[in-house]
C-alpha cells in the first residue's frame, strides 16, 4: 500500500504540473477578457451540483467572472449547512451555522479515504477562483494532498508559517471573498509584507487581512486594532474605531515603556514603522528593527513636517494620530478656517479671538453660501485674510468635463474680479467626491486641463482627496492643493502620502454658537506656501458720508505693494437734485530735517454734477486717472459741494456758492494696481 500510495503522490505531482501550466498560460479569446479553462469548470460543477436547489440561481459560465463565481460559492456552501434564504455574504448567520458544523474546521482526508463531499468541491473552486491549483483538473470532491497544499500556499501567502491544511472560519471566509494575498498591480512587496505580518501576530485581533501589497481602509482599521491591543483592549473591545479611549491611552513615551513592557515597547515600534510606511515614508524603514533610533526619529520629523505637526522628532498625540487618521488630530490648533456662513463682524470677533488669521469663503453658490459684497473687505479690515472656494459641482463626477471645465474657468474669474480679489491669486477648486484613479483619468482631469488652458488672471488651486490632489498637480493643472482630510474614510486619503506642495489641509468640523445663533467651521490647517487674499483691488474708502458745503476726509493709507491707485466718486443728493462736487486728493508730505508736514494737492477736480427735477433723485459716478502711489504716505480727500441753483455758480468758488440746503451723500472706492 505504500508502494501505491507512493506512485499515486507521483502522479498527482506530474498532474499538478500539467494543470498549474493549463491555468498559467490560460485561453484568451480578445483583449478586454481571459478565459480560465479552470474557474470555468468551477462555475459549471456549481451549476451542475446546486442549480436546482433553492436559494442557488445559477452562475455565469464564462471562466471570466470571479465575484459571481465567490458569491456562488457562498451560496453553495450556506445551501450545504442547512441555510435557506441564501445570501451573497458571509455573515454571522454563516459563522453560525459553520461553527456549529465545524467546531474544528474543515480537516484535510486521510488516504485512502474515499468519502465524497460537496464541501471539499466549494474549497476547489473557492481555491481555483484565487488562482490556486489544486492538482487536478476537474472538480473532485476530495480533500487530499492537492487540496491540502493549496490550502498550505494559501495559508504562506497570507503569512502564517508551519501551516497545515485545516480550512478554519477564517480561512473559509478568506477564500470566499474577493481579497487577495499575493501583491497585485500597483501593490508594494513592503506593504505587503507588513500585512503577512499583521495576520501572523494578531490573527485573534485583526482576523486575516489582505496581503496585496495595497494599503486599504481594511488595513488601515487593523493597524488602529494593533494599536488597540497595545493598549491593552480585549479583541472584544478592539473594535478599530479611534475615539477618546484610544487617544487617552496612546503610548507617548517610549522609554518608560521598554523599561516596563519590552515586548510591548517592541510591538509599538513595529506599530510606528507600519503607519509610517503606510503613509508613504517606508524608503528608510527597517521592518526587522524593533528599536527607537536615530532613523526612525528623523522619518518620524520628516512625516511630521510634511503634515505641519511640531517637529519634535518624538511620538505625540498629534504625530499618531495622523499617522492613523487622514484628518490627524480634530483638536489640534490651527490658523486657517473655512465656512459657507458670511463673516459678520460678530463671527470676525470670534475667529481673531480663537487664533484664526484666514478664512475660505465661495465665490459662488446662492445667496446664503457665497460672499457677499463688502464682506472681502470687512475680512481684511479686521486683519484677516481669506482664501476663495469654487463649487458649483456637488458630488456628481459627471459634472467634470472639459467643456465645464472652460465654463468654470470664466465664471470664477468673472466671480473673483466682481470681489475685486486681484490677479495672480489663488482660487481652489472642488471636487467633493471621492474618485478612483479611473474616475479621476476620465473626469477629473480633463476637467483641470480644460480649466487650467481657458484661467488667465488667476491661479488654480484643487481642492479634494489627496490622490485628486497629487494627481492634478502632478500634471501641472494646479499649483497648490486644498487637502479634504477630514473624510477619513475617503479611499483616496487612505494610504497616499500629504501631497509636498500642499497648502491647505481640512481636518475637522466643529459647530460654533454666537449671539446670533449657530454656525458651522471647519478647521484647516495652513502651511504658508502659498500666500492667501491680503488685499483688494478696489476698496470702499469709509462709510458713506453726507456733506455739505466744504469737507476734509480722514487720512488713509494704501495697501502694501500698491504701486497705482484711481478713485471712483459716486455722489446722490437727497434733497435738491442739482448738486455738483468736486473732489481733490491730497497726500501728506513729511521731511523731518526740512520742517515740513502738511498736506499736498496732487490730483484735483474730479467733478460730478446731479441733474434731475423735483420729483427725481439722480446719482453720478465718475473715475480719476490712474495716479503713482506710496505705500509709505498718507492720503485724504476733499470735498467741495456747490448748489447748481446759486446764482453765483460758475464763477470762481466762494463759500457762497457752498451746498447748503440739504445733504449729498458721497461714497468712495479706490483701485489699486500692485
Amino acid at each position: 500500500m505504500l508502494l501505491c500510495k507512493n506512485k499515486l503522490k507521483i502522479f498527482s505531482v506530474i498532474l499538478s504540473l500539467i494543470v498549474a501550466t493549463t491555468f498559467i498560460f490560460p485561453i484568451r479569446v480578445s483583449a478586454e477578457a481571459t478565459i480560465d479553462q479552470m474557474l470555468l469548470k468551477s462555475q459549471e460543477w456549481l451549476n451542475d451540483t446546486y442549480g436546482d436547489k433553492v436559494g442557488f440561481g445559477s452562475v455565469v459560465e464564462d471562466g471570466i467572472s470571479r465575484r459571481s463565481t465567490v458569491n456562488a460559492c457562498i451560496r453553495a456552501l450556506q445551501i450545504e449547512l442547512g441555510i435557506t434564504e441564501t445570501a451573497n455574504n458571509f455573515g454571522n448567520t454563516t459563522v453560525s451555522y459553520f461553527n456549529a458544523q465545524y467546531p474544528n474546521g474543515v480537516i484535510q482526508q486521510e488516504y485512502p479515504s474515499d468519502e465524497e463531499s460537496n464541501i471539499y468541491g466549494i474549497i476547489q473552486c473557492a481555491l481555483w477562483t484565487k488562482g490556486y491549483s489544486t492538482g487536478a483538473n476537474f472538480i473532485t470532491k476530495h480533500f487530499y494532498d492537492g487540496t491540502g497544499n493549496a490550502i498550505i500556499r494559501l495559508k504562506s501567502d497570507m503569512g502564517f508559517t508551519n501551516s497545515n491544511s485545516t480550512v478554519t472560519l477564517d480561512i473559509m471566509k478568506a477564500l470566499l471573498s474577493m481579497n487577495y494575498y499575493v501583491t497585485v498591480s500597483g501593490g508594494s512587496s513592503q506593504i505587503r509584507q507588513i500585512q503577512q505580518e499583521l495576520n501572523r501576530t494578531y490573527p485573534s485581533y485583526v482576523g486575516i487581512i489582505p496581503c496585496d501589497g495595497v494599503y486599504t481602509r481594511s488595513m488601515n482599521k487593523a493597524l488602529i486594532i494593533v494599536l488597540q491591543a497595545i493598549e491593552g483592549y480585549s479583541v472584544e473591545d478592539a473594535t478599530g474605531n479611534f475615539g477618546n479611549g484610544t487617544k487617552a491611552n496612546l503610548p507617548l513615551d517610549l522609554e518608560q515603556l521598554s523599561l516596563q513592557n519590552v515586548q510591548k515597547y517592541y510591538q509599538c515600534i513595529k506599530l510606528i514603522q507600519y503607519t509610517l510606511c503606510c503613509n508613504g515614508y517606508g524608503a528608510s524603514i527597517d521592518l526587522n528593527n524593533t528599536n527607537w533610533n536615530n532613523t526612525l526619529s528623523n522619518v518620524v520629523r520628516e512625516f511630521q513636517g510634511d503634515m505641519n505637526i511640531s517637529q519634535t522628532g518624538t511620538m505625540n498625540v498629534d504625530t499618531w494620530m495622523a499617522l492613523l487618521l487622514s484628518k490627524g488630530n480634530p483638536d489640534r490648533s490651527c490658523v486657517a478656517c473655512d465656512t459657507r456662513f458670511e463673516m459678520t463682524q460678530e463671527r470676525i470677533d470670534y475667529l481673531k479671538a480663537n487664533g484664526y488669521t484666514t478664512v475660505g469663503r465661495y465665490l459662488t453658490g446662492g445667496d446664503f453660501k457665497q460672499l457677499r459684497e463688502d464682506e472681502p473687505q470687512r475680512i481684511l479690515n479686521n486683519g484677516l485674510s481669506f482664501f476663495p472656494i469654487f463649487q458649483e459641482s456637488g458630488t456628481d463626477l459627471t459634472y467634470f468635463t472639459a467643456s465645464r471645465g472652460s465654463q468654470d474657468a470664466i465664471t470664477a474669474t468673472n466671480a473673483a474680479q466682481s470681489f475685486s480679489i486681484p490677479n495672480d491669486n489663488i482660487i481652489y477648486f472642488a471636487v467633493d467626491t471621492d474618485p478612483t484613479d479611473y474616475q479621476i483619468q476620465t473626469y477629473i482631469l480633463p476637467y483641470f486641463e480644460a480649466l487650467s488652458e481657458q484661467m488667465s488672471y488667476y491661479q488654480i488651486g484643487v481642492y479634494g482627496t489627496r490622490n485628486v490632489c497629487a494627481q492634478v498637480m502632478d500634471e501641472g493643472y494646479a499649483v497648490t492643493c486644498f487637502v479634504s482630510d477630514m473624510s477619513t474614510g475617503y479611499s483616496g486619503n487612505m494610504g497616499f502620502k500629504m501631497p509636498g506642495n500642499w497648502n491647505l489641509d481640512q481636518f475637522a468640523e466643529i459647530q460654533v454658537t454666537t449671539a446670533s445663533g449657530t454656525w458651522d467651521l471647519d478647521k484647516v490647517s495652513y502651511s504658508g506656501k502659498f500666500s492667501t487674499v491680503t488685499k483688494l483691488s478696489m476698496y470702499k474708502y469709509g462709510n458713506t458720508i453726507s456733506i455739505n458745503g466744504r469737507n476734509t476726509g480722514d487720512e488713509f493709507s494704501v495697501p502694501d505693494g500698491a504701486t497705482l491707485m484711481r478713485y471712483k466718486i459716486v455722489l446722490e443728493s437727497t434733497v435738491d437734485p442739482a448738486v455738483a462736487l468736486d473732489v481733490s486728493l491730497e497726500k501728506h508730505v513729511v521731511d523731518v530735517e526740512q520742517d515740513i508736514n502738511e498736506f499736498v494737492t496732487m490730483h484735483r477736480d474730479l467733478h460730478l454734477t446731479t441733474i434731475g427735477n423735483d420729483e427725481i433723485l439722480t446719482c453720478v459716478e465718475s473715475y480719476s486717472d490712474w495716479m503713482s502711489v506710496s505705500d509709505l504716505l498718507g492720503y485724504r480727500f476733499q470735498y467741495y459741494c456747490y448748489d447748481l441753483n446759486s446764482p453765483v455758480y460758475g464763477e470762481e468758488p466762494s463759500y457762497s456758492m457752498f451746498y447748503e440746503d440739504g445733504q449729498a451723500n458721497v461714497s468712495v472706492y479706490l483701485e489699486f494696481q500692485y
